[in-house]
Formats: structure tokens, sequence, C-alpha cells
């Protein structure tokens, strides 16, 4: 889906084009007909396709989803798993277990399961 920066953007560059097209046609005798619209077309067309080839896939840069992977503790690590939450999650409740996400959830920390 296109944007609404890009159509802004793409209209814009259209609006700022087309008197600079349509003087420089209409002196060579050219009208609209001349090259420079349809260059300042390509442009336009250009930047959009651009636009959307250079989006990161949805789901691959920008999860919105909690990390539920593997949480490794050290190599020998015999001691409370709740001291590797404290020290891996700020807001870790020591008494309940669980840590909040930034957007406010509370999750059980991945070592104590």
């Amino acid at each position: 889906m296109i944007s609404k920066k890009t159509i802004a953007g793409a209209l814009a560059a259209l609006a700022l084009a087309a008197p600079l097209t349509a003087t420089a046609a209409s002196a060579r005798g050219w009208g609209w007909g001349g090259p420079l619209p349809w260059i300042g077309a390509g442009v336009v067309a250009g930047a959009i396709i651009a636009d959307q080839s250079y989006r990161p896939r949805p789901g691959y840069y920008y999860d919105s989803y909690a990390y539920d992977g593997p949480y490794y503790r050290p190599a020998n690590y015999a001691g409370d798993p709740r001291r590797l939450c404290a020290e891996n999650f700020r807001s870790f409740d020591w008494n309940s277990g669980y840590y909040t996400t930034y957007g406010g959830e509370r999750r059980l920390c991945p070592y104590l399961r």
C-alpha cells in the first residue's frame, strides 16, 4: 500500500515540476508534448516504486511479537534463576517472577520456565 507521505511527495513534485515543464516546453514550441513532462513523471513513478521496494517485509524487521526464543543460562550456572532475571530485566519483580515489558504487559521471566 502506498503511504500518504509518498502520495503527498509525488503530488508536490508534480505540482512543482508542471510549471517548469510547461514554460520550458512552450518556449521551444513543443507545448505539452515535449520530453520534460515525461521525465518528471518518470522521476515521480521511480520514487514511488523505490519507496515500495525498500520497505521491510511485514513481520521481518519490525515485529511486534514478544521474543519467545531460547534464553541461555551461562555455562555451569547453578545459582538462583531469579538472579539472572534481575540482571536481564530491569522491571523484574523478585517475589512474583514477572517483569514488565515496554508496552506494560507483565510476563513470566523466561529463565523460570
